[in-house]
């Protein structure tokens, strides 16, 4: 197989990761509606480390788009190679690496062995949500309201792209 074509099924795979974690996002959005999930215990203490638990997974898989643009740029097409450019620099200004190399997985700081704290893992999800809140990055990773890869401007669809035009060299190959 073509390295051209390992970075389309790359593209598909974390598109359907990406696509896994939105329906997680929305499932938890709809529960913490239902009255026997509103008492004061799960606002304080289940919603908030559901919903940390969730940015964990989804930095998990975003770091793969830092991983795939590092690995596989040089195979892509250029209006591919140009987009997947765009989503690692947004990924790396929400500081996706240094959470996944630092935080993830891990009960130290990785770089000063001290226990992590709740004062780092809230600026960590600060600066990684960029002022959107729980809703809204579900629709930053896939817009529920519009399907149209040209026009979602989701990461979903970026990756959707991507993969699109990478099996469209291979064919003209």
């Amino acid at each position: 197989m073509s390295r051209a074509l390992e970075a389309a099924k790359i593209a598909d795979r974390l598109r359907n990761e990406l696509a896994a974690i939105r329906h997680h996002f929305q499932t938890t959005s709809e529960f913490k509606k239902l009255p026997n999930f509103q008492s004061d215990h799960a606002k304080k203490v289940h919603w908030p480390l559901i919903e940390q638990h969730l940015l964990v997974s989804l930095s998990v898989t975003l770091f793969k788009v830092i991983e795939f643009y590092e690995k596989y740029q040089s195979y892509l097409p250029n209006t591919a190679k140009e987009t997947l450019k765009e989503m690692y620099i947004e990924l790396l200004q929400r500081g996706v690496r240094d959470f996944r190399h630092q935080f993830c997985g891990h009960i130290q700081n990785q770089k000063t062995k001290s226990i992590i704290t709740d004062a780092q893992l809230t600026e960590h999800f600060r600066k990684f949500s960029n002022g959107q809140n729980f809703e809204e990055i579900g629709q930053w990773l896939w817009n529920m309201h519009d399907n149209n890869p040209k026009t979602a401007g989701c990461l979903s669809s970026k990756l959707e792209i991507i993969s699109i035009e990478i099996y469209s060299m291979a064919e003209l190959a």
